[in-house]
């Protein structure tokens, strides 16, 4: 976890809470996740040379978000998103420099949980989405590049607006 303190400990990373309130078949996915070990994630603001944003839509959010997903225990943040936008939209980045971390709480009628999130941002290499999104098991229904960002079901758009520039 040392390297995400030093993530922490930056000055230009903004720190937050965020609590989501999941169905209950999501929220045992969450409670296998973490208790499997897994309590990270990331998520990546990836930008183009014409400062259009990628995003994603999967099977469990309703709306378009960030690529993202968790951190393998062999690992580092930053590792773990340039492998899950590329596995989420075929798309390769370089990244930039982490935006924030945030503590984000899963609750749901059966009790409480919580994990470290990081939000990169990153510059994509090539712009060209592939065809096969995500991996196996994984639901990602569609990935595109976006002028104006849209309404997003995890609200980035403060982060987004601050990595554009």
């Amino acid at each position: 976890m040392s390297r995400l303190a030093d993530i922490r400990r930056r000055d230009d990373v903004r720190e937050g809470k965020r609590t989501f309130s999941l169905p209950a078949e999501n929220f045992a996915t969450v409670t296998e996740t973490i208790e499997s070990g897994y309590d990270r994630w990331v998520g990546g603001v990836v930008i183009d040379d014409d400062e259009r944003v990628l995003l994603v839509e999967n099977g469990w959010s309703d709306g378009w978000i960030v690529p993202g997903g968790t951190v393998e225990m062999d690992e580092t943040p930053a590792e773990a998103v340039v492998r899950e936008i590329k596995e989420e939209t075929g798309v390769p980045v370089e990244l930039a420099r982490p935006l924030l971390v945030e503590r984000q709480t899963f609750s749901n009628g059966d009790g409480e949980l919580s994990g470290q999130f990081v939000l990169f941002g990153a510059t994509a290499s090539e712009t060209e989405i592939g065809d096969n999104l995500g991996v196996e098991n994984e639901t990602i229904h569609d990935a595109r590049w976006f002028t104006d960002v849209p309404e997003m079901e995890i609200d980035y758009s403060t982060e987004i607006e601050s990595f554009r520039g």
